[in-house]
């Protein structure tokens, strides 16, 4: 092996660690520092328009940064209370109509085995009552489950003081942070040498690029799953269609989920009703989502972020597999800083 190669395993194993080092700290400091995260975020995304404006209408600053970063807040804060709204109530809606499900089906289902078990008089009486056993452990179960959502809605509740802190620090970081982010980069910078100072800004920006473009591929993914839930429930003719579309494209974010979680337990529970042209149709909408989405997510995505497919997948499968959702966020940035790392010849 000639020394250029040995040289570029050594380069990819020393950015191997490192970054693993990075991305481990990160995520178990990251709960402690989420508000600012999500503030700088929000400053980030308000900047332009507070240049704009303090430029053109010569207004100070601040003024300026405190109500851009307050209305892209609250902009963000309604999008995402409707979001969930949806779906707590998508929830609890289904969750009284497994009690209820389960309720009519216990009766029936015992009155089943009893009509089945009479027509063999000469069967143990134990092996009856194991069955019968069997079948109430089905039934409650079933039950157990619905309960189980219940009180994973309690939950939410119980942690809404938490979530309030978090949305009034993420508030009050943006503020700050969209005001001062000039100042602060200037300081930030000047700890550098100016050769260094302008290796580093190329890399946040070719950085910001690739993972702007990244969670842009996914939005438009999602977007897609959402107009394709939507249309699919109205021609089935399926109440709150708008609801379901909704939570389906949240669904459609996790990968540990995905819109599985929703279409398939509402196509099984109308085929289970008795209402099996709309089950029968959600099943086959989660197959249509499922195929066209395993179709566009690499190409889209590796467009946006200009990362060949064949990468973009191997990433993608590779993180699900190892660690599910996390172990692909690790696997996907991994690539984007390497290829980043690249283009500004640090590796």
């Amino acid at each position: 092996m000639d020394n250029k190669a040995i040289k570029k395993i050594k380069g990819i194993a020393i950015y191997t660690a490192v970054y693993s080092l990075i991305f481990i700290l990160f995520y178990k400091i990251l709960p402690y520092i989420l508000p600012f995260i999500l503030g700088l975020i929000i400053a980030f995304i308000a900047q332009p328009l507070i240049d704009f404006l303090t430029k053109s209408f010569k207004i100070k600053r601040g003024i300026v940064g405190t109500v851009v970063a307050i209305l892209i807040f609250a902009a963000i804060c309604t999008i995402i209370s409707f979001a969930v709204m949806g779906m707590i109530s998508e929830l609890m809606s289904l969750s009284s109509m497994l009690s209820k499900f389960i309720a009519e089906s216990k009766d029936k289902g015992y009155e089943i085995i009893d009509k089945a078990l009479s027509y063999y008089h000469t069967i143990d009486p134990s092996i009856i009552n194991t069955i019968k056993s069997m079948a109430n452990e089905l039934f409650s179960g079933s039950f157990a489950l619905a309960v189980k959502l219940a009180n994973w809605l309690l939950d939410i509740v119980k942690l809404l003081p938490g979530i309030l802190m978090v949305i009034l620090f993420t508030l009050l970081s943006s503020i700050y942070f969209a005001v001062d982010l000039p100042m602060i980069k200037k300081k930030v910078f000047s700890a550098f040498t100016k050769e260094n100072s302008v290796k580093i800004k190329d890399i946040i920006l070719q950085s910001n690029k690739m993972l702007s473009n990244y969670f842009k591929s996914y939005l438009i993914l999602i977007s897609i799953t959402f107009v394709e839930t939507f249309i699919g429930a109205n021609i089935l003719g399926i109440k709150y269609s708008l609801l379901l579309a909704i939570v389906t494209a949240i669904s459609d974010a996790l990968p540990i989920l995905g819109p599985g979680t929703i279409l398939i337990p509402a196509g099984l529970i109308y085929i289970l009703l008795g209402n099996l042209i709309k089950g029968v149709g959600l099943l086959v909408l989660y197959l249509i989502i499922t195929i066209v989405r395993q179709l566009l997510e690499p190409k889209i995505v590796s467009v946006n972020i200009g990362i060949h497919p064949l990468v973009v997948i191997a990433a993608i499968f590779i993180g699900l597999k190892a660690h599910g959702f996390l172990g692909m966020i690790f696997t996907i940035l991994y690539v984007i800083f390497y290829v980043v790392l690249k283009k500004v010849k640090v590796l």
